[in-house]
């Protein structure tokens, strides 16, 4: 029991670790070329969290039991490190291209995100638990 999960804490570990060096590449590698400094692309995070628990929260549209804060957190958190250089990447590139179009790719985005959302949520219902039901009857989340 305690070698499993040892073995699942350091699988944990080295996942983490491979998530955080890509990130952190990400992030060099748009800082370098587009000229975009470091204090510019945060600009790009807040954007990129609501766009992450949107896209959660649209995803539990067909099952609205399985979304929780939790869910919405985590989401917050894998979006505010991921996407900011892509945003800042697509808006270098759609700005240097044609910068009178830079309002429709915003939101062109946002309906992205809300049609990604529901394919999401649509993939997952077959695969939807309903909620677990304590002794009380209160609801807890599905973990």
């Amino acid at each position: 029991m305690l070698h499993e999960l040892s073995h699942d804490l350091s699988a944990h570990r080295r996942r983490w670790t491979v998530l955080g060096v890509f990130a952190l590449a990400l992030w060099v590698l748009i800082v370098i070329p587009s000229g975009i400094d470091i204090a510019e692309l945060f600009v790009f995070i807040a954007p990129a969290v609501a766009l992450g628990v949107f896209m959660r929260w649209v995803s539990c549209a067909f099952a609205p039991g399985q979304w929780d804060w939790n869910m919405s957190l985590r989401a917050a958190i894998v979006s505010g490190v991921f996407l900011p250089p892509l945003l800042a990447a697509l808006v270098t590139l759609a700005g240097l291209q044609r910068p009178e179009q830079l309002l429709t790719l915003f939101v062109l985005g946002a309906w992205i995100a809300l049609a990604l959302g529901l394919l999401a949520g649509a993939l997952n219902i077959g695969t939807v638990r309903p909620p677990r039901r304590s002794r009380r009857g209160i609801s807890l989340p599905n973990d």
